[in-house]
């Protein structure tokens, strides 16, 4: 984990249902956190369908002990948003994490 540490804030989804059928999604804080982010070029393809995973950055911080972070999350770091796509816990040391992202951008 080397560079410059930054703040950050996962998020979890809350879906209520709005009574006609759908639903309205709400972002809550789960926990703020401080870690490392870069970018990486990562792209993965799985069997025979060739379903295609992509990576833009890593976020690396310290093990949390208190807190499950789920690919059903999202990481804020200022203004920007990214999609948590895997979390890698390296040989299961309990060390640090380090979460694979996809940056979501908007276009206006």
């Amino acid at each position: 984990m080397r560079g410059p540490k930054t703040s950050g804030t996962i998020q979890s989804v809350t879906r209520t249902s709005d009574g006609k059928g759908g639903s309205t999604e709400s972002w809550g804080t789960v926990i703020t956190l401080r870690g490392v982010l870069q970018p990486i070029n990562a792209v993965e393809r799985l069997g025979p369908d060739k379903e295609t995973n992509y990576s833009t950055h890593m976020f690396y911080i310290s093990y949390v002990l208190t807190t499950t972070i789920t690919t059903f999350m999202r990481l804020i770091v200022g203004t920007r948003t990214f999609r948590i796509e895997f979390v890698k816990n390296p040989s299961n040391k309990n060390h640090h994490l380090e979460l694979e992202l996809l940056e979501i951008v908007t276009r206006e």
